[in-house]
């Protein structure tokens, strides 16, 4: 199994037609004080597995900071994806993990392991940084998001 997509952002979905939709991606927070606590951010994976790998697999989720060791509770589910719309195609799916009020005490950079089958598919590395270290200009960013 492989992840062909893996990010942060503020929402995510899902349409009926089967469309992924995603709003504000980021890899940054901006902060003027610590602890931050972030109202609502979005894990967003694209899966895909082989037709021999099967649907079945074992997802998970671990949060590390820069020294490897956890930061948060770590996500761990059993899924079976759907068939493929079409013969021989390989088994897709979105996997969309909301995660309401992280709190993040420090500055540094924190990383989001996507587990499939216990090997990492994918890592999304998000920046809490002081918001004293933006620089405005033509091509930068002005002020901090507000939470």
């Amino acid at each position: 199994m492989r992840a062909t997509v893996a990010l942060l952002a503020d929402s995510a979905n899902v349409s009926r037609e089967g469309k992924l939709n995603i709003l504000g991606q980021f890899d940054t927070i901006w902060t003027q004080s610590l602890p931050v606590v972030w109202p609502m951010l979005v894990v967003v994976v694209k899966l895909e597995a082989t037709a021999g790998e099967g649907p079945k697999h074992r997802l998970g989720l671990r949060v590390v900071d820069e020294d490897g060791q956890l930061v948060g509770p770590q996500v761990d589910a059993q899924v079976e994806i759907g068939k493929p719309r079409v013969p021989g195609l390989p088994y897709r799916a979105d996997w969309i993990l909301p995660i309401g009020n992280a709190v993040f005490p420090k500055y540094e950079t924190v990383t989001f392991e996507i587990l499939a089958d216990d090997h990492n598919i994918a890592s999304i590395e998000l920046q809490i940084r002081p918001a004293s270290e933006i620089q405005a200009g033509p091509h930068k960013q002005a002020g901090p998001p507000q939470p």
